[in-house]
């Protein structure tokens, strides 16, 4: 019995050994990390395994412990086992598949009866669970420290209800979201630059490339542009704060699917519907067979060695994202992912990189070509820059054809905001953008010809409806002169005047009493203008009525041109070109670039045609256009046509006397003039008025001297 009680004492001696040195770790743990706050991250990178911080028990429990010692070894015996630890939980299959966690869980030494501490937040003392359950199973704690590991795009915010107050998704852990990263583009001095983002920003991170410390962007909080954008070179993220470490792998392409206002991107790894950013090797060429013709021209990125390509894809089988490498293969990226809509009551402006517009009730979610159990998470936020802007996350249903939004964007009543989809391993899927006016019920905006009447266009008048205690007004820094508006209780009229530079305004609407919860929305009137100038100088003052011509304008050597203006840019319909002559049978096709508004006609390209020989009547130059989008064309719609120049029959000549003799003026000689006279902006004397149209003169017959 003596020798019993003596191993029963030793067996007692080793668990408070045991104990202790468990402690030892705890605190040796504890000194890394503070050594490492302030010296920097570099002794966390060489490791994977951190002893995380451990639960110490009260002098009370331990004399507990050891006072259930001898009943416990009585009722096992001398050869009993040790009771078994619970096996490590799972990793939540909603982690990053290339994030290695540092905080893991120190493992008992093999034939110990003491279990490791674990590392969890210790209960509250007035939370229920410590206050009604007492000590949980080794199951009810596998399944706790589960729960704990927060997903990576989280992003705080309450979890979403329905309209009963059901619950709608995992509750959240109250610990604070660790960091994740994402790959990003954005637009910097005029060059792309790829990189990574750090969600939520945190002081204690560093970034690494092939062990190189990167620096954060200066402009960009919790940005940090890549040296490099090798496949094999290592990227990898410490946040000292979390004891973790995030690898990430770089993709074969780099694919971004452009957000905000259209100068940031995120990586995605399909491409659906939007527009995208592809940074490709210089040497590869876009595919136009499959791609069709770029909007606009490829432009740099940070590294010399790559250009960015941009791609507007539709939900039509013919949008694709294609390129030939410098072998001649072609590589077209794939296409095949799951296609998010918003549904609701939309609101159409003019408003472009924002998203759609909708009022009353926030929009409803669909996908096509997928389904929403390919959906992990749903990550909802304000859009725009700034830090502290408001996020939240929630889970779609599966079993829902529409999912609905939480109910915090009802709440904000205005906003514009971005949506993430992520998959099971926390890859982003796709993105979009929308706003949300709660008060906003209808923007009525007049449907004019674009072709003016023959005494010009008219002024057109939009009524904004909206409920009461919202207020709309212009943005700042617009030149409209002879803008009108008339607030209302539950209405706001606007009168645009007929001038180019008054054709799109930008406009904000929110709740009257809060500026921060403004939206910006833009109101086009769809009119054609054009003037007559150089063929390399756009002109700065835009007519609606026909401007003057004569036969020198059309000259082989005339370097004068008729501009037309339109819109916006890609209003002119595939294939993208005006006609202008005399006559349609006659007329011939001018090219428009997909991403102007403005085109050039010169008028040397009509020399020698017949109608210049015709001195009896008037001839009018025409234009014949059609001005709507793509999806909206009628091919069985003949274009509008519009009279922009009249070469008159001989005109009536005027003499004019001065040092250089009577001279004739012609009504295109008196055009040119008062252009001189406009751009010399000060009284001008005869002498000077004649030597001008002398040279003139000079300049039409090609001579050095008259």
């Amino acid at each position: 019995m003596t020798s019993s009680r003596a191993r029963d004492i030793a067996r007692w001696i080793r668990r408070v050994l045991h104990w202790l040195a468990c402690l030892i770790i705890r605190e040796t743990a504890r000194a890394q990390m503070q050594h490492t706050g302030s010296h920097g991250p570099g002794l966390l990178t060489g490791r994977e395994d951190v002893i995380p911080p451990i639960n110490t028990t009260t002098m009370r429990e331990a004399r507990e412990t050891s006072a259930q010692i001898e009943p416990e070894i009585g009722s096992r015996g001398e050869t009993g086992s040790a009771r078994q630890l619970p096996s490590r939980p799972p990793a939540d299959p909603s982690s990053d598949q290339h994030e290695k966690t540092l905080d893991q869980t120190a493992t008992a030494p093999e034939g110990s009866e003491l279990e490791a501490p674990e590392a969890t937040t210790p209960e509250k003392p007035n939370s229920k669970r410590g206050r009604d359950k007492g000590p949980s199973r080794p199951e009810e704690q596998a399944e706790e420290r589960q729960r704990s590991v927060v997903p990576p795009e989280e992003r705080g915010g309450r979890p979403r209800r329905g309209s009963a107050g059901k619950e709608h998704g995992k509750r959240r852990s109250e610990r604070p979201a660790p960091p994740r990263a994402e790959i990003v583009c954005w637009k910097r001095e005029r060059e792309w630059v790829v990189g990574v983002e750090i969600i939520p920003d945190d002081p204690s991170i560093s970034v690494f490339q092939d062990d190189v410390p990167l620096s954060p962007d200066r402009s960009r909080d919790g940005w940090w542009p890549l040296a490099k954008l090798d496949t094999a070179a290592r990227v990898h993220v410490v946040v000292s704060s979390h004891n973790r470490t995030i690898n990430i792998l770089l993709p074969n392409y780099w694919l971004f699917k452009l957000t905000g206002k259209k100068d940031e991107g995120r990586m995605v790894k399909h491409a659906s519907s939007g527009s995208y950013l592809a940074i490709v090797p210089e040497t590869w060429q876009r595919d136009e067979e499959k791609a069709g013709a770029p909007r606009t021209t490829p432009e740099p990125t940070f590294l010399k060695q790559y250009l960015a390509h941009f791609f507007e894809l539709t939900e039509s089988a013919s949008s694709r994202i294609a390129f030939r490498n410098q072998l001649g293969q072609s590589i077209v990226i794939d296409s095949s992912g799951p296609q998010f809509h918003l549904v609701g009551h939309e609101i159409h402006d003019n408003t472009e990189r924002m998203g759609p517009l909708f009022g009353g009730t926030p929009p409803r979610l669909e996908i096509k070509n997928g389904d929403w159990s390919d959906v992990k998470r749903i990550v909802l936020g304000e859009e725009g820059s700034g830090r502290h802007r408001w996020r939240t996350s929630f889970e779609p249903e599966p079993d829902r054809t529409q999912q609905e939004l939480p109910h915090e964007v009802l709440e904000r009543k205005a906003g514009w905001y971005f949506l993430r989809f992520y998959d099971s391993t926390d890859t982003l899927i796709d993105s979009l953008d929308f706003r949300f006016v709660a008060g906003l019920k209808e923007l009525s905006i007049p449907e004019a010809r674009p072709v003016p009447s023959p005494d010009g266009h008219l002024a057109q008048t939009v009524e904004i409806h909206h409920d009461a205690g919202y207020r709309v007004r212009p943005q700042p820094g617009q030149k409209c002169p002879g803008l009108k508006i008339e607030q209302d209780t539950d209405k706001t009229v606007v009168t645009i005047p007929p001038t180019a530079e008054c054709d799109s305004t930008r406009w904000y609407i929110g709740p009257a009493n809060s500026d921060d919860k403004k939206v910006e929305f833009t109101i086009l009137i769809e009119r054609l203008w054009w003037a007559l100038s150089s063929d390399d100088k756009e002109p700065s003052r835009w007519e609606d009525r026909p401007v003057p011509l004569s036969l020198q304008h059309f000259a082989a050597t005339s370097d004068r041109a008729i501009w037309l203006r339109f819109p916006k840019p890609r209003q002119v319909p595939k294939p993208r070109e005006v006609s202008a002559g005399f006559r349609p049978e006659s007329s011939r096709r001018f090219p428009v670039k997909v991403a102007d508004y403005v085109v050039s006609i010169p008028l040397r390209e009509f020399a020698g045609v017949r109608e210049l020989e015709d001195k009896a009547d008037d001839q009018k130059f025409k234009v014949w256009a059609k001005i709507t989008e793509d999806s909206l064309e009628d091919p069985t719609e003949d274009p509008p046509e519009a009279t922009v120049g009249i070469l008159p029959a001989d005109a009536q000549v005027t003499p004019l006397v001065g040092d250089a003799g009577d001279l004739k003026v012609t009504l295109a000689h008196l055009e040119q003039l008062a252009n001189w006279l406009l751009e010399v902006q000060q009284p001008v004397d005869i002498t000077a008025l004649v030597i001008k149209y002398t040279d003139i003169l000079k300049e039409e017959a090609g001579l050095e001297s008259l």
